[in-house]
């Protein structure tokens, strides 16, 4: 069996962003979060964004052909993170979470470090994420302030989940921070129970 501990992969440095499209037929604004986000090229100008293969945002970014990015800022809120990590596009309209506006059919978030418009140029299918090349249309600094990385949001849910409601600990997902509050003891749910926010397993739950 392969010797891997995820956690030393949680020190990559990442940011996290919005990521903007559209459906092809009616129009209407899809988004996710992402992490792996990088520039690739400078001549031409071209980035890299890699999506999960089997979200709704990606068949869109497929059908399209070009996406937005939204440079999160570290006072990101958890509400917004959690609308566009852990909800589907398909059946929530996302982007009514926070002020936006277009450019083009392309969303773009308001309150944001900064913001980039592509269109994909190619695709790399590389397991569970489909790579996307994109070259770079437009790109503006909104407002001058620390992007949030992937390490401090991480950070910031443990601490948030850490604390304590009324006297006694509680079971709290440490990818989402949903706290377990069922009639059912934690211990004794299923093997295969998941949060209903993020979909992770028990393993990724941690009493505090």
């Amino acid at each position: 069996m392969t010797d891997i501990d995820e956690n030393a992969l949680f020190n990559i440095t990442l940011g996290l962003y919005v990521v903007g499209s559209y459906e092809k037929k009616t129009g209407r604004e899809v988004g996710c979060i992402a992490d792996a986000v990088m520039q690739v090229s400078a001549n031409p100008m071209r980035i890299a964004v890699s999506l999960e293969s089997n979200i709704y945002t990606t068949k869109c970014v497929k059908e399209v052909g070009e996406l937005s990015l939204s440079v999160l800022p570290k006072n990101t809120s958890a509400e917004l993170i959690s609308e566009f990590g852990f909800k589907s596009s398909e059946n929530t309209d996302k982007w009514n979470i926070a002020p936006f506006y277009k450019d083009g059919k392309l969303p773009l978030l308001k309150d944001c470090i900064a913001v980039i418009t592509c269109n994909v140029v190619d695709e790399i299918d590389i397991g569970d994420h489909i790579i996307f090349v994109c070259e770079v249309k437009t790109a503006k600094v909104v407002k001058g302030c620390e992007p949030l990385t992937y390490a401090e949001y991480r950070k910031s849910m443990r601490k948030a989940s850490s604390k304590e409601k009324g006297s006694g600990k509680r079971w709290v997902c440490t990818v989402c921070c949903y706290e377990y509050d069922g009639d059912i003891p934690f211990e004794e749910l299923p093997d295969d129970w998941k949060c209903p926010c993020c979909q992770m397993g028990k393993e990724y739950f941690q009493l505090q």
